[in-house]
């Protein structure tokens, strides 16, 4: 069965999202080095450096999930949709708990931040449950 449009652009926009995902780790593990060395004083250095190690790696792990429902959305791959839903809602519950959290004090553009992202990660969810789409994939593992 041919891919459907909208499950090619997730693709890509997983891969964009890796892509994204990797340039920033060697930033977050920048900045952690200068908080690291602002904090040699005080004793903390190598506990700062661990934490800033530990960080990058989990962006780097994020960055390989990505990639990975990148290539399985391309390749139309059951697991791939899959993972990506519970990615999604994982996402919908931060974005709910990012908006309650946001009513106090009330910070009006985080509210709105989160639930267009709330939204975003609905919308997906909703298309990746389409009849059409699940026939795609369905297909496809099946071939």
């Amino acid at each position: 069965m041919k891919r459907p449009t909208g499950v090619t652009v997730l693709a890509v926009l997983s891969f964009l999202s890796a892509g994204v995902t990797v340039l920033l780790s060697p930033l977050v593990l920048a900045r952690d080095a200068a908080l690291t060395n602002l904090a040699a004083g005080a004793g903390a250095t190598a506990a700062l450096a661990r934490f800033g190690i530990g960080v990058t790696a989990v962006f780097l792990a994020i960055a390989a999930i990505y990639a990975a429902v990148g290539v399985g959305l391309f390749l139309l791959m059951n697991w791939a949709r899959l993972l990506l839903i519970l990615l999604l809602i994982l996402g919908a519950i931060a974005a709910v708990v990012g908006i309650v959290s946001s009513f106090s004090p009330f910070q009006g553009g985080i509210v709105l931040g989160r639930s267009i992202g709330l939204f975003i990660n609905v919308g997906i969810l909703f298309y990746l449950f389409d009849q059409t789409v699940k026939e795609a994939f369905t297909k496809s593992s099946a071939a």
